[in-house]
């Protein structure tokens, strides 16, 4: 799992509206993910600030595996323990 303080050390790929693509990539049993940081927080309406978003693609589409919080900046040493849920991602080609 990735923890705000390793998101924030990250550089950022590409940005959407609200969250910054810091990971994307294949993981060792081959699914592929992509790890977003959200930029919004509780006051803006999202449950969490700074919420990570995990996204695994199944073969058609990118689909949400896990959402956490990431919390506030200045705690960002917060480490989250655990396991992405296990589920079949096809690999694919760019």
């Amino acid at each position: 799992m990735y923890t705000l303080k390793d998101l924030q050390n990250m550089d950022t790929i590409r940005e959407s509206q609200t969250d910054s693509l810091k990971f994307e990539g294949e993981r060792p049993d081959g699914s592929i993910i992509r790890v977003w940081l959200s930029r919004m927080t509780k006051e803006d309406g999202m449950p969490y600030d700074n919420q990570i978003t995990v996204e695994g693609f199944n073969g058609d589409k990118w689909v949400t595996l896990k959402q956490y919080p990431g919390g506030d900046w200045s705690d960002a040493t917060i480490e989250h323990s655990g396991e992405l849920p296990s589920h079949t991602v096809t690999r694919y080609e760019r």
